[in-house]
C-alpha cells in the first residue's frame, strides 16, 4: 500500500508541475471587428464580434449583411483584433496560437509582424508567436480572413452546389498555449478492444530557435512519459511508458508510437455506456545536444538554457471500442449493430438567416444533437459536406452517438498536395473521438488520388476506422468498407426531362414492401454493409408552405437565386432550364394545400420510404436527409417555425416509428395520394401482410395490434397477432380483415407492443379506399412526441 501511495503521489506531483508550464489563454469571447475593401488593416475598429462565430454576427451589422446570405456580396477583408498581456515570467516559453477552424485564407499578424497566411478552413491552424510577443505590455493580434472567392486553387474546399453562400468566420475555439520548446503537436489515441490494447501516436515539434554556424547542429534531448487513465475517476489503468530521445532544433518533427496494455478490465465505449479514457502525455526538455561533426574549431556553447525542465503536457480523450465491417454487417465491439438516425449539414445551416449564434450555444446544441435523438431512440448521425466544432464531437463522445464524419468535399476543388496535408491533419485532429466510426472522404464523387492513393496513406495513421469512398467502387480483388447509397425515387433535375419525371411518378406506387421498386435493387449488389443516408426528395421550408428548390424543381421569384451563369437550373443565357412546374407537393396534394396537409403528406411518405428501405433487409444503416440544414434552401430539415425552439415536424416524429429496431410495417399500397388508386370492394375480405423486423442482437417478441379507422377516426375493425423474431431477421404476419359496407377513405394502422420496452408503441400507417368515391375524406393521424422529449 505504501508503494502505491508513493507512486500516485509522484504522478500527481508530476502532473501539477507540468500544468504550471503549459498554460492556455483562451481568445474566445467578444472582440473588435472591422471589414475593409483592401488588404490593409483598418484605421479603427467600429464593430464587435463573438468568437467563435461567423461575420454576420458582428454588431453593428456589416454593411452587406443581406447580401452575405444570398452570396451576392462584394468580397471584403475581415479583421479580428485580440489584445492581451503576457507576464514577463513567460518570456522563455514557447507560445503557440491554435485556431481550430477558421475560414477563409486566414492571415495572422502579431504586433505588426506578418506570421503567414493559412488556406485550411476545416483543420487547425498552428502559429509560433514566441519571437514576436512583448512581455508585460499589451500585444495586438490581428487575424485577417478573406472570402471563398479569393481562395487559392490548391485549397481543399470542395464545392457544395446546393448552397448559396459561404460566410467567413473563426468558427471554432482559438487559444494561445505556453510551454517549453518541445511540444506535443498532435496526439492520437487508437483503441484495439479485441487485443485489449491502445496505441498512442504522438507528433513532437521542437520550436527552439538556436543559431548554429556552418556544420554545427543543435538538438534537444527529451524524456517523454505517457499513461492512460479513466476520464471521470482519474484512475490510472496502465503502466507509464517512457521514451528518451533527441530532436533537432527548427528542422525536425518526430512521430512516436506507444502501445499500452491495461492492468484492469477494460470498459468498452458504446451508445449504451459511453465510457471514456484519457491518454496523458508529458514531455520534458532535458538538455541541449551540440553536434560539431568533428570540427575541432567549434566551441560548444554553455548548457544553461532557461527552458530545461517540463516542456509540455497533452491530454486527449478517447474510448475503447472496435467498429468493423464484417461481410455485409457492421459490428460494434464484436456484436452486430444497425445504425439509425439522420444527417447534420452544419455548413449549410451556416447560411440560414435564423441561425444566429445557435451552433455555438452548448445548451441548444445538446438539446438538438443529444436530447432529441435520445428520445427518438437514435444512435447515429451522418455529418455531411463539412465538419463540426470540436465540442459537438465531444458531446457525441459523452452521450454515445456514432458518427459518419464527412469532409467538406463535393464537386472537387483543390490539389493533391493540399488534400494530403488537410486530410492527414483531419485524422490527427478528430481521430480521438470514439463517436467517429467512419471517415467519409467525399460526397457523391469519384476522385482517383483521394480514393486510390491518399486513403491508403491515411489508413496507416488510423487503421481502426472504416472509410467511405463516395461513389467510388472497390478495386479488383478487394471490397469497400461501406456501401453508401442515395435513393431518390422522386428525384428530378437538369439530368432528366419532363417525360421521365411523369413516368417515374406514375410507376412509384408506394406502400407495398415486396414490390421491386427502381433503385432499391442496387443494394443487393453490395458486398459490404449498406448505409442509406439520403432518400425521399420531400424537402420543404419550415413554414410548411413552400418547397425546397430541389423539391420544387427550379427557382421562383421568392427564392434567393444564385449566380445564373454556371448553375445547373439555368441555360447559359440565364433563362430557366425548365419552365414546367415539377413540384412534388403540387403533383400529389395540389397547389393550394395547407401547411398541415403538406406536413402530413411529408411525414406519411417519408415513413413509407423508410419502411421500404428497411424491408429490403439490405440496409445496415438508415439516416434521413436532413436533420439540420438551412431554411429556404435547396433541401430542408425536420423542424418547423423558429429553429431556436426546435419544434419537430410531423416528418421528424414519424421517424421515431420507422427507425425502431423492432418494428412492424404494413405491406399495403397507398390509396390516398397515389394516382388512380386501387379501390377495395365494400364488405369484402381484405388480405395483406405485416412485415415485422428485428434489427437487434436478441430475439424480440411482441404483439402486433392492427385496426381500421374511418374518416372520423372511429375504429371499425381490429385484431392482434403475437410475434417472435430472431436477431437481425424478419417475419410476415398475414392478416384478413373484413371491410365495412360504408364507402370512403380509411386508415389501416398497426401498433407494435414490446413487453420489454416502456417506450411509445411503434406505429405503421396506410390509407385505403373502399368503394368508388370521388375525393374521399381520410382521418389525419397526428404523430406525438415520444417519451423523454426535452422541454
Amino acid at each position: 500500500m505504501k508503494k502505491l501511495i508513493l507512486s500516485l503521489a509522484i504522478v500527481i506531483t508530476s502532473q501539477a508541475l507540468f500544468a504550471q508550464v503549459t498554460d492556455i489563454i483562451s481568445l474566445n469571447g467578444v472582440v473588435p471587428f472591422e471589414q475593409t475593401q483592401t488588404a490593409f488593416p483598418p484605421s479603427k475598429f467600429t464593430r464587435t464580434i463573438p468568437v467563435p462565430g461567423l461575420i454576420d454576427l458582428a454588431k453593428p451589422r456589416i454593411d452587406q449583411y443581406e447580401a452575405y446570405f444570398s452570396g451576392t456580396q462584394q468580397p471584403r477583408y475581415n479583421w479580428y483584433k485580440f489584445t492581451f498581456k503576457v507576464p514577463k515570467s513567460k518570456q522563455n516559453k514557447t507560445a503557440i496560437l491554435t485556431a481550430l477552424k477558421s475560414r477563409f485564407n486566414t492571415q495572422v499578424l502579431l504586433n505588426g509582424i506578418d506570421l503567414g497566411t493559412y488556406m485550411q478552413n476545416n483543420t487547425p491552424i498552428d502559429v509560433d508567436l514566441s519571437d514576436y510577443l512583448v512581455y508585460g505590455k499589451e500585444n495586438v493580434l490581428l487575424l485577417r480572413l478573406g472570402e471563398r472567392a479569393w481562395m487559392p486553387k490548391d485549397a481543399a474546399t470542395g464545392f457544395d452546389r446546393e448552397k448559396y453562400t459561404d460566410i467567413p468566420g473563426i468558427w471554432d475555439d482559438i487559444s494561445i498555449s505556453f510551454g517549453g520548446p518541445i511540444r506535443v503537436h498532435r496526439a492520437l489515441a487508437l483503441p484495439d478492444l479485441a487485443s485489449q490494447q491502445a496505441t498512442v501516436k504522438i507528433q513532437l515539434e521542437n520550436y527552439a530557435k538556436i543559431l548554429e554556424r556552418n556544420t554545427e547542429y543543435s538538438a534537444i534531448e527529451y524524456t517523454l512519459k505517457a499513461h492512460i487513465r479513466e476520464k471521470k475517476s482519474g484512475t490510472i489503468v496502465t503502466d507509464t511508458k517512457t521514451i528518451s530521445g533527441k530532436i533537432q532544433c527548427q528542422i525536425e518533427q518526430q512521430e512516436l508510437q506507444l502501445i499500452f496494455d491495461f492492468n484492469q478490465d477494460i470498459q468498452p465505449w458504446s451508445p449504451a455506456d459511453p465510457f471514456l479514457y484519457e491518454a496523458v502525455v508529458e514531455v520534458s526538455a532535458d538538455r541541449r545536444f551540440f553536434d560539431d561533426f568533428g570540427n575541432s574549431e567549434s566551441i560548444k556553447p554553455a548548457d544553461d538554457q532557461p527552458w530545461i525542465g517540463p516542456s509540455d503536457l497533452e491530454t486527449v480523450t478517447f474510448g475503447m471500442r472496435d467498429f468493423k465491417s464484417v461481410e455485409k454487417s457492421f459490428q460494434l465491439n464484436g456484436q452486430e449493430i444497425a445504425l439509425f438516425g439522420s444527417t447534420l449539414t452544419l455548413n449549410r445551416f451556416f447560411e440560414d438567416r435564423d441561425r444566429a449564434h445557435l451552433p455555438w450555444d452548448r445548451e441548444w446544441v445538446e438539446k438538438m444533437m443529444i436530447e432529441i435523438p435520445s428520445a427518438m431512440g437514435w444512435n447515429f448521425f451522418r455529418v455531411s459536406i463539412g465538419l463540426l466544432p470540436k465540442f459537438w464531437y465531444d458531446l457525441a463522445d459523452e452521450h454515445g452517438i456514432l458518427i459518419q464524419n464527412e469532409y467538406n468535399m463535393w464537386n472537387l476543388r483543390g490539389r493533391p498536395a493540399q488534400y494530403a496535408v488537410e486530410y492527414s491533419d483531419w485524422i490527427w485532429q478528430d481521430g480521438n473521438h470514439p463517436s467517429v466510426v467512419i471517415w467519409d472522404a467525399l460526397n457523391e464523387q469519384k476522385q482517383e488520388y483521394i480514393g486510390r492513393e491518399l486513403i491508403p496513406q491515411l489508413r496507416l495513421i488510423d487503421p481502426t476506422r472504416l472509410w467511405d469512398l463516395g461513389f467510388m467502387k472497390a478495386e479488383a480483388g478487394s471490397r469497400l468498407d461501406v456501401f453508401e447509397y442515395h435513393w431518390y425515387p422522386l428525384a428530378h433535375g437538369w439530368w432528366v426531362g419532363d417525360d421521365f419525371i411523369q413516368q417515374t411518378r406514375e410507376a412509384f406506387r408506394f406502400g407495398k414492401l415486396n414490390d421491386k421498386v427502381a433503385g432499391l435493387e442496387h443494394m443487393k449488389q453490395a458486398n459490404a454493409p449498406v448505409i442509406v443516408n439520403e432518400f425521399a426528395w420531400l424537402w420543404q421550408n419550415r413554414d410548411g408552405l413552400t418547397s425546397g428548390v430541389r423539391t420544387f424543381g427550379n427557382f421562383t421569384e421568392k427564392d434567393r437565386v444564385p449566380h445564373k451563369v454556371d448553375y445547373e437550373y439555368y441555360e447559359p443565357d440565364g433563362s430557366q432550364l425548365y419552365e414546367s412546374n415539377r413540384d412534388v407537393y403540387e403533383y400529389y396534394i395540389g397547389k393550394d394545400a395547407t401547411a398541415d396537409e403538406r406536413w402530413a403528406f411529408q411525414a406519411y411518405l417519408q415513413a413509407i420510404e423508410t419502411e421500404m428501405i428497411r424491408s429490403t433487409r439490405e440496409a445496415d444503416g438508415v439516416a434521413s436527409f436532413a436533420y439540420l440544414t438551412n431554411n429556404n434552401g435547396h433541401t430542408g430539415d425536420w423542424f418547423i417555425h423558429d429553429i431556436k425552439d426546435l419544434i419537430p415536424s410531423q416528418a421528424l416524429l414519424s421517424q421515431y416509428h420507422v427507425t425502431r429496431p423492432f418494428a412492424a410495417f404494413l405491406d399495403i399500397e397507398d390509396a390516398r395520394y397515389v394516382k388512380a388508386p386501387t379501390v377495395q370492394k365494400p364488405g369484402s375480405s381484405f388480405n395483406f401482410n405485416i412485415m415485422v423486423v428485428n434489427d437487434t442482437a436478441q430475439v424480440n417478441t411482441g404483439t402486433v395490434h392492427y385496426k381500421l379507422l374511418d374518416p372520423k377516426g372511429n375504429i371499425v375493425s381490429t385484431g392482434q397477432q403475437d410475434v417472435s423474431v430472431q436477431p437481425f431477421w424478419q417475419t410476415l404476419v398475414p392478416v384478413t380483415m373484413t371491410l365495412p359496407e360504408q364507402t370512403g377513405g380509411y386508415l389501416v394502422m398497426t401498433e407494435l407492443e414490446d413487453p420489454k420496452s416502456k417506450r411509445m408503441k411503434q406505429v405503421s400507417l396506410r390509407y385505403i379506399q373502399i368503394g368508388d368515391v370521388k375525393q374521399p375524406e381520410y382521418y389525419n393521424y397526428i404523430y406525438q412526441k415520444p417519451e423523454g422529449w426535452p422541454e
